[in-house]
């Protein structure tokens, strides 16, 4: 998370080494900034640095100059979540400050989570070419993946939750506007993965697409749609998938309906029971799913085919395809 009260984990340079450890004592972000009169950043102290300093030999009084650590990692103002946490998984650190190109602070990200998290080697394809009619008029000029949701686009949200996950290879097909999705995410560098676009010359339904992905594929893939807005761990579908050796997974989400009148049962136009304002319950597509290779060798070259139909002939011709219940977040 983005600290709000990040000046309060700052010591100007000409500072001590007690107080710099007394203001990470009370900041309890376990980092320490130090800056000159201009808000530039000289060095960062953390718990570790402060250990190495009494090893030393260093004396509490000291300059915290003098044993502050210059060599710090950092990222640039405006820089995607993503990336941001990339950057501190890959040198296994949990502070992080946030510069601007004139080196001045901006802010320091913090997290809790431990950095073991493996980069996992299977694919994802975020489907993001349909028109979003329904949506119309606010999808005639922009993709409805690319619709803001807290200032960032809805896939965005969704690249970085893959990010999160430990993907790194992601496929995005692209129908309607894709030009605009291809400017904005680039080759993914930036949001701390790769990349690569998959064109739709004609609408490929929900599950088309699949077969423009690059193969013959490894590990099972990732397939969800690209409008999507959960807080779900993808790493935990993976696992159930492959614990059970399946050939594909669908997600599905709890729904549930609470008709606004009272039900009357009737037979032969009598009544025989009623029920007051029922709810009713079912388990809806959650536009998730993990398919094996060989589910995936299924789809026709370059023609539109659609997921349910996909599942189905697999389900015919190969096996059974569970279900994976999602908990948490969904839209």
């Amino acid at each position: 998370m983005l600290l709000s009260n990040w000046r309060e984990c700052t010591v100007h340079s000409d500072g001590t080494l007690r107080s710099a450890i007394a203001t990470m004592d009370s900041g309890k972000a376990g980092i320490v900034l130090i800056l000159d009169d201009h808000d530039h950043l000289l060095g960062v102290l953390t718990d570790g640095d402060v250990r190495r300093a009494m090893l030393r030999g260093e004396d509490l009084l000291a300059p915290v100059a003098a044993v502050m650590n210059q060599k710090f990692v950092s990222v640039d103002s405006g820089s995607a979540r993503s990336l941001i946490r990339s950057r501190m998984r890959e040198f296994g650190i949990r502070q992080i400050p946030i510069i601007s190109n004139e080196n001045t602070v901006e802010g320091i990200f913090v997290t809790s989570e431990p950095w073991g998290t493996v980069t996992l080697p299977n694919p994802v394809l975020i489907m993001a070419g349909g028109k979003g009619q329904r949506l119309a008029p606010l999808t005639v000029n922009t993709p409805k993946p690319m619709l803001t949701v807290a200032d960032r686009p809805i896939l965005q949200l969704l690249v970085e939750r893959f990010v999160d996950s430990g993907f790194r290879e992601l496929y995005i097909s692209l129908h309607h506007l894709g030009d605009q999705i291809k400017a904005y995410f680039g080759d993914g560098k930036s949001f701390g993965c790769n990349i690569e676009y998959l064109e739709e010359s004609e609408p490929l339904d929900t599950a088309g697409a699949i077969s423009l992905v690059p193969g013959p594929l490894k590990y099972p893939i990732v397939v969800t749609n690209g409008d999507l807005l959960t807080d779900v761990d993808y790493r935990d579908i993976l696992v159930a998938h492959e614990s059970d050796a399946r050939v594909a997974t669908q997600c599905v989400y709890p729904y549930e309906y609470q008709v606004p009148f009272g039900i009357v049962r009737e037979e032969a136009g009598r009544v025989v029971g009623s029920e007051e304002k029922p709810i009713f319950r079912w388990m809806i597509n959650a536009g998730i799913y993990v398919l094996s290779p060989e589910m995936t060798e299924l789809v026709p070259k370059g023609k539109a085919v659609s997921m349910p139909d996909l599942l189905e002939t697999g389900r015919t011709h190969i096996g059974d395809v569970p279900t994976y219940e999602l908990t948490g977040r969904w839209l």
